[in-house]
């Protein structure tokens, strides 16, 4: 990632307004970000049970393993 494109990433993720329990736009933001790389990625259920408005952001890597 060029250094530009960093201090931009940077700068867009602290203007997005999160409060503790309220993270939800900024890992809408990094999912998005993780979709346009081809990552999958999806939100677990944990926000719910901490009283908060999104879970953890889990993002997934597929890849083929051949083993001996």
């Amino acid at each position: 990632m060029k250094k530009s494109n960093l201090v931009k990433t940077f700068m867009d993720l602290v203007a997005i307004p999160s409060p503790s329990g309220h993270e939800l736009l900024v890992g809408k933001y990094i999912q998005n970000k993780l979709n346009k790389l081809g990552v999958g990625s999806y939100f677990d259920k944990t926000g719910r049970d901490n009283d908060s408005n999104s879970g953890n952001l889990i993002a997934v890597l597929r890849g083929d393993i051949n083993l001996p």
